[in-house]
């Protein structure tokens, strides 16, 4: 049991064999074409689709499925005899996908790419580069076109039933598109610039303009994004305002790839570069021989299996890696109250170990467990995650603080707790009132002075009352509990420094 408080929790990262995953080819991609697109349907880790052709310019196109996890592909369109190239894919849910390609050719599959109808989808188009979606709902596709004054950029709002140009913005030729959030999307193209709509597709304004060409996008979330261009690599935290540049050796990087925790990849021409620190800095991740492929998608599982697709049919994975995570809900509780530990690992875990230190129980095999703390003290939590082979673990030093709960109380509340204690911006307090029963939460600086106030009344299945301490000055506050059953509680709080 730790006798001394430590406001800041430490991580420790203890791992073995976690990160020694590469890239490798696939058994069999079923083709030996240009695979310029690639898309797994969410939440699964079986199911993939490519699509491409057989040459550089409006050459028969193919698409390929796996259903083994990326093993093994097999070619599934077009049953009998050729269809125009393919270069975008998306597939929405496993029976539902689109895809677009040459000769204004954009089709639609409802029976997971068994069969495939063409759709009206854009007009006046030379060929379709891209076709994404955020949700069920909402896509876009983008193209070349054959006109000047034609807009690059299709939207649908009724997952792909019907589709309308872009109003503004995308008279250019568009390379790639990508969603950063529900509403916005960033596109670039061989104009060197890079072009941003907030309003889900519709209209687009310039948001950087670096010259050359720009060729892949991808973004992680609002903040974070990556783009391709011909020998540069350029990045943004910040939704676009700043950027950070780059340079490689000669090559194309039409793949990106970005997770919102700063771990990106970029595919060019024979290589794979990633970052993991948002961009600072990118390192090869894998080098191919010169001339062995060129790299056109970086597409991930619900794993976090990453597979990159491009010429004469290659397709290499890397498997995720096995990396420990977890929260516990709350992290400070009261003598004899439990703690809900949830497991945040990626990689394909199938093992869970943990260690609770003065916790009942003091070890669990469960994925997310509840452990219940009898003894007031400072603990240590531990998790270790395996994929059977791989293995990863985290210690999280000095994470759950038990408290007597003793204080300066009469009719001391059933449940009370407060968390994050210390804490700086929110204040939880967790209750268990019956249904109706009214109550009222006072917090008062040592001085005696009310700061804040607050009153509700139960739901009876317990709540949790969250109050904005930010304007709070740092120090020590007194809260006190006032029920209509008679009961009043005091704990003390403690407001971190800003």
């Amino acid at each position: 049991m730790k006798k001394l408080f430590t406001f800041l929790i430490t991580i420790i990262l203890i791992g073995g064999n976690a990160f020694a995953q590469t890239w490798e080819p696939v058994n069999n991609s079923g083709t030996s074409f240009i695979l310029y697109g690639l898309s797994f349907p969410p939440n699964q880790n079986d199911i993939g689709f490519a699509c491409g052709m057989r040459y550089t310019y409006d050459a028969d196109g193919v698409i390929v499925k796996t259903i083994d996890g990326g093993d093994n592909w097999t070619k599934i369109w077009p049953a009998s005899g050729t269809i125009s190239g393919l270069e975008g894919i998306w597939f929405i849910n496993e029976q539902l996908g689109f895809a677009g390609g040459w000769n204004n050719y954009f089709i639609k599959t409802t029976d997971g790419g068994a069969s495939w109808t063409e759709v009206s989808c854009g007009t006046n188009v030379f060929y379709y580069v891209d076709v994404v979606f955020r949700d069920e709902n909402n896509g876009v596709a983008a193209a070349m076109m054959e006109g000047e004054t034609d807009e690059a950029i299709f939207i649908t709002s009724d997952g792909g039933d019907t589709w309308i140009p872009a109003t503004s913005g995308t008279q250019v030729d568009i390379q790639s598109v990508c969603y950063a959030d529900d509403n916005t999307l960033f596109a670039v193209g061989t104009g060197g610039k890079v072009y941003k709509s907030i309003d889900g597709g519709h209209n687009w304004t310039v948001q950087y303009s670096p010259g050359g060409t720009l060729v892949g996008v991808d973004f992680a979330n609002a903040s974070f994004g990556v783009v391709g261009a011909e020998e540069y690599i350029y990045t943004t935290v910040d939704g676009g305002e700043t950027w950070n540049t780059t340079q490689t050796g000669y090559e194309f990087f039409f793949g990106v790839k970005a997770f919102e925790n700063g771990t990106a990849y970029v595919a060019g021409d024979d290589n794979i570069y990633m970052t993991t620190d948002f961009g600072e800095t990118f390192l090869p991740d894998h080098q191919g021989a010169y001339g062995e492929a060129t790299f056109y998608r970086v597409r991930s599982t619900s794993n976090g299996n990453l597979f990159a697709s491009g010429s004469g049919g290659t397709i290499l994975r890397k498997t995720a890696p096995i990396i420990a995570d977890f929260t516990a809900n709350p992290t400070t509780v009261c003598k004899d109250a439990s703690v809900a530990f949830t497991d945040m690992s990626s990689g394909n875990v199938t093992l869970w170990n943990w260690t609770f230190e003065g916790g009942n129980p003091a070890t669990s095999t469960a994925q997310n467990p509840v452990v219940t703390y009898n003894e007031t003290g400072i603990y240590d939590v531990t998790l270790e995650v395996s994929d059977g082979i791989n293995f990863h673990s985290i210690t999280a030093t000095d994470m759950i603080t038990v408290d007597d709960c003793t204080g300066i109380t009469e009719n001391r509340l059933p449940v009370f707790t407060l968390y994050p204690n210390p804490g700086v911006d929110l204040l939880n307090i967790g209750l268990q009132l019956t249904k109706g029963e009214a109550y009222t939460i006072v917090i008062r600086n040592l001085p005696g002075q009310t700061v804040s106030y607050r009153q509700g009344r139960g739901s009876g299945n317990g709540e949790i009352v969250q109050l904005n301490v930010a304007e709070l000055p740092a120090g020590s506050y007194i809260i006190g509990i006032t029920t209509t059953s008679g009961g009043t509680s005091f704990r003390k709080y403690i407001v971190a420094k800003k």
